[in-house]
């Protein structure tokens, strides 16, 4: 986890999750960091039709709103997490939300591996 969490971490700061509002965001890097993010959720999670992003929302049911459930997810908890200490990373703080440890939907411990994946394919579209 040497990659520069930080990256995501203390530059990730883009509007509200509509992809609109995310086009809108003033800072090109910034924009390009949530961006990031939420393409590498994409990846992970792998979802077949209507779980494209691992959003299990029934309302949730395309592409586009997976895509923007996601979106609303890493924003939201961006949010919330600069109301913390932020003694715990942010992508670490977004994991306990979107793919919890233990949770019940997670017989097989998969959620596990949720924030290695993340960091590492973060780490390779870095260049790192």
């Amino acid at each position: 986890m040497k990659w520069s969490i930080l990256f995501v971490l203390c530059t990730l700061s883009a509007g509200h999750a509509d992809q609109a509002i995310i086009d809108n965001v003033p800072d090109p890097t910034l924009r390009q960091d949530f961006e990031r993010l939420v393409n590498a959720i994409r990846k992970i999670e792998n979802g077949g039709h209507g779980r494209e992003y691992g959003i299990l929302d029934k309302r949730a049911n395309t592409l586009d709103l997976q895509r923007r459930w996601c979106a609303a997810t890493c924003w939201k908890n961006w949010l919330r997490w600069q109301k913390t200490d932020k003694q715990k990373p942010y992508l670490v703080f977004l994991r306990d939300r979107y793919a919890p440890l233990g949770a019940e939907n997670d017989p097989d411990n998969l959620n596990l591996n949720w924030l290695p994946n993340l960091v590492a394919l973060l780490e390779k579209e870095a260049g790192r």
